[in-house]
């Protein structure tokens, strides 16, 4: 995309860019965890993704929560998805934007470097909202016992 010479309408095009992957990963790391938690399970909502949201990033980054398949190698690692979220809350605040579901995803990042290492794939932040929801963070594991 032609964004003119500006080289900091560039770097932020790319910072703005990267808040929307982020965003739509919190969203499926919020989404997977209630589906598994509620009894629909994850992968009857991966069939949605796949039937009206079929976008690369949405497939990938879905899939990879589904089967804790977070190796970073390759990929967009945990350390440097913090530091995309730490310039990107930087940048919304120097605009006054406000931007709740980057702070949310950027703790939920946090949290899983803290319980995972640094050398995940950024996808790995579902490991922060299963800690919210009370299950381990890297496992494939439903507390759907207490729903019965």
């Amino acid at each position: 995309m032609d964004l003119g010479s500006n080289v900091e309408r560039a770097m932020s095009f790319k910072l703005v860019g990267n808040a929307f992957i982020l965003g739509l990963m919190e969203l499926i790391a919020e989404t997977t965890t209630l589906a598994d938690q509620s009894g629909v399970g994850a992968e009857n909502l991966y069939s949605l993704y796949e039937a009206f949201f079929p976008a690369p990033s949405i497939l990938e980054y879905g899939r990879k929560m589904i089967d804790n398949k977070f190796n970073g190698d390759g990929g967009f690692t945990l350390q440097g998805g913090i530091k995309d979220a730490s310039h990107i809350r930087r940048m919304a605040e120097e605009f006054s934007v406000p931007m709740p579901v980057i702070d949310i995803a950027h703790q939920h990042l946090i949290t899983a470097r803290a319980n995972g290492g640094d050398q995940l794939d950024w996808s790995s932040l579902v490991g922060g909202q299963r800690i919210a929801a009370g299950l381990p963070p890297f496992t494939k594991q439903t507390k759907l016992e207490r729903y019965d």
